[in-house]
């Protein structure tokens, strides 16, 4: 099982311990002491210029400016933390 995996299950766990102790079922919180894997989920590419006019053509009227927008805001990002950094 991978990380990510294991951490989804433990978020659940930790909700109802959570849920047990609101409802007055434990005495002592334990989620706390539940600690996350570390994931190694990083992107390690983004669209080219060619893969994100044919996403922009492709896709569904009102979902072309969204794709647009977060394609700029990456951008963006990608400049300022170049600058910052």
């Amino acid at each position: 099982m991978k990380p990510a995996t294991v951490n989804r299950h433990l978020a659940v766990l930790r909700s109802a311990l959570r849920a047990a102790a609101t409802d007055g079922y434990e005495h002592h919180i334990f989620s706390g002491s539940i600690k996350f894997l570390a994931e190694e989920n990083e992107r390690d590419r983004v669209c080219s210029e060619e893969e994100y006019h044919h996403l922009i053509s492709s896709a569904h009227p009102e979902l072309q400016l969204a794709i647009m927008i977060h394609a700029n805001t990456l951008r963006l990002f990608k400049r300022l933390s170049r600058s910052f950094f």
